[in-house]
């Protein structure tokens, strides 16, 4: 399994994207995740302006789960960010209301997720062709 936050859920699925074929992680846990920045920064420009090979981060990754705020100060269309996810990972998206950025020095909404996703891949069947 696989956790990213913000800018780290790009490098996660980059980096699936490029994992050898038949290589496959169980689930990937976003958080704070996006696909367009309302006022991107220079240094964000290298993550949003590349190509992702999405079929190949599809197929790397089983169970695919994310977080986002409905106030995130980075990405305002939260509606837009969950249908893009949806739509490119059949994503199951989760709208945390009031949860900002995800930068609390606790997140409850995080470990419950987090937890939730590790259950959900330990009662999973290997043997079970639907198995991510």
């Amino acid at each position: 399994m696989l956790l990213g936050h913000s800018v780290g859920c790009q490098a996660a699925l980059r980096a699936l994207a490029e994992l050898p074929p038949g290589l496959t992680i169980a689930g990937l846990l976003c958080i704070a995740s996006w696909w367009t920045v309302d006022r991107p920064w220079e240094s964000l420009r290298t993550w949003s302006n590349t190509q992702l090979d999405f079929t190949r981060a599809r197929a790397a990754a089983g169970c695919v789960r994310v977080l986002i705020s409905d106030n995130d100060p980075f990405t305002a269309d939260h509606e837009d960010n969950r249908r893009t996810w949806q739509e490119r990972r059949d994503a199951e998206v989760t709208l945390v209301p009031g949860a900002r950025h995800f930068n609390g020095a606790e997140e409850p909404a995080v470990l419950e997720a987090l937890h939730a996703l590790t259950a959900d891949l330990m009662r999973a069947d290997p043997a079970d062709p639907n198995f991510p």
